[in-house]
Parts: structure tokens; C-alpha cells; sequence
């Protein structure tokens, strides 16, 4: 595990070992891609199948949702229930690997920017959101939090913050490869704190920011913590959340509080 130095700007980047002109791209293995592309589909179409034969017993179910549904397959002639319900599964898995291609992130790291694309590009409304840019010169910290990668700017606020199921040696590769100032965990851990109501090294409008944030925390809505995050931000505060817990700390610039 690689031990960081800490300079005012940041972490100390290493020495690049690619030339400026090289591209590193960072995503999930082709063989990964091809497998839930056909497997989730597979796997649907099998459920649906699995299904038919006990369709009597499911149409009997006692949740109604249910009931209703698998009483109109059962009553369809041989073998239109069987399709029907075989396709149904497909399009399921078809739906979970639209999701996951959504989800998916790909990182493209050279000496002069990093790339953060989510999601695929099919020309329709199930793209993803629009790659996101971060200009090298602005980054004081690269590092893993869990599943997530975290970039941080020079005066440690969050740039980034992205969930991944990346290989996180082959991350931290493609970025020390181009110089960049990676660590192993979060240089700046021990600065954060609990969060708590009414503390008086917060403003009062953090607090009202945080208790929203909290809530949507416990009810697990991850876009609404994410506008919070941005929303506290403006504050000069970074937050990150342990077991439905929020912890905080301040950026390196002064006169936010």
C-alpha cells in the first residue's frame, strides 16, 4: 500500500512512465460485458420457463399482482403460455442490462485530463449522462473509498465522486503510469468528523442542508445526496457517509465557515 506525501496542493504525483501522448482506458473486460449482456437474458428466459411449470400454483398466490397475470397465462392454449412467459424473462434481463450498462463506468486517464463516461451511447434516451472532464492540472488526489473512485482538487474539495466495479490495481496503475497523484486510501481521513445537529463550528444553513441529506440517506435516494453533497460543497465542506452516518470535514479554503 503506497504511503502519500502530502503537499499543500495535495498528494505528490509520481514521475509519469507513459509518454504524454499515451491513453489509458480503465473499464470492465470485454468477456464481463458479453457475459451479462447474454446471461441476464438467459437467465430471464429460464425464470420464465421455471414459471410456466408452476404456473397453476402461482396463479393460487396469494399476492394479487401476481395472481391475476399468471391466471391469464394458464388459461392460454398450449404453447402460448410458455412463450409468452419465456418472453416476459427475456425482456427482463434484457431491461437489467440496460441498467447495468448504465451503471457502467469506464475511465480514460492522459497527462492532461481525466475522462469519468458512464453508460453507454445508443443514440436514445437510455444513455447514460454525459462523460464528465477533469482537467489534470486541477487534481490534488486520486483515491479508492470502497467502491467508489474519489477526485479531489488541489484545495481538497471532492471533484468526483463515482461507484465502480472496476480492478482497482489496474486504476491506480493507469494513473500513477501518467503521473498522477494517487494513494491507496483517503489522505485526508483523519480531518473527518461526525456529524452532529446544532454543532456550532457549522453554519446554521449546513445544518439544514445536512438534516435534508440525512433523511435522504436513510431512505437510500441517491440522486438527492448527491445535490446535497454539491449543495454543502458551497461551504467549503466535504461529506461522506459510514453506515447511514454523515462525516464531514473542511476544504483548504478559507473563509467558507
Amino acid at each position: 500500500m503506497s504511503t502519500p506525501t502530502i503537499a499543500p496542493g495535495g498528494v505528490v504525483p509520481p514521475a509519469p512512465t507513459v509518454p504524454d501522448m499515451s491513453v489509458t482506458t480503465v473499464e470492465e473486460p470485454g468477456p464481463v460485458k458479453a457475459v451479462v449482456a447474454v446471461g441476464l437474458p438467459a437467465a430471464g428466459a429460464g425464470t420464465g420457463a421455471l414459471a410456466y411449470l408452476i404456473v397453476g400454483w402461482l396463479a393460487d398466490f396469494p399476492w394479487k399482482p401476481l395472481r391475476r397475470p399468471m391466471r391469464f397465462v394458464e388459461d392460454l392454449p398450449e404453447p402460448w403460455g410458455l412463450v409468452v412467459l419465456v418472453a416476459a424473462g427475456a425482456v427482463a434481463g434484457l431491461v437489467l442490462v440496460g441498467m447495468a450498462t448504465y451503471e457502467r463506468l469506464k475511465v480514460t486517464v492522459t497527462a492532461q485530463t481525466v475522462t469519468l463516461d458512464r453508460g453507454g451511447r445508443f443514440g436514445t434516451f437510455f444513455d447514460g449522462p454525459a462523460p464528465r472532464e477533469i482537467a489534470r492540472e486541477g487534481i490534488g488526489a486520486v483515491f479508492p473509498d470502497g467502491k467508489k473512485l474519489v477526485l479531489l482538487g488541489r484545495d481538497t474539495r471532492e471533484l468526483a465522486r463515482e461507484s465502480h466495479d472496476l480492478n482497482k490495481a489496474k486504476l491506480r496503475d493507469a494513473f500513477t503510469a501518467h503521473g498522477y497523484p494517487w494513494s491507496d486510501t483517503d489522505p485526508h481521513a483523519a480531518r473527518f468528523q461526525p456529524w452532529v445537529e446544532e454543532d456550532p463550528s457549522l453554519p446554521p444553513a449546513a445544518h439544514v442542508v445536512f438534516k435534508a441529506r440525512q433523511k435522504a440517506l436513510n431512505k437510500g435516494k441517491k440522486d438527492e445526496l448527491a445535490a446535497l453533497r454539491a449543495e454543502l460543497a458551497t461551504y467549503g465542506l466535504v461529506v461522506r457517509d459510514e453506515k447511514k452516518r454523515q462525516q464531514w470535514r473542511t476544504c483548504d479554503v478559507a473563509g467558507r465557515l
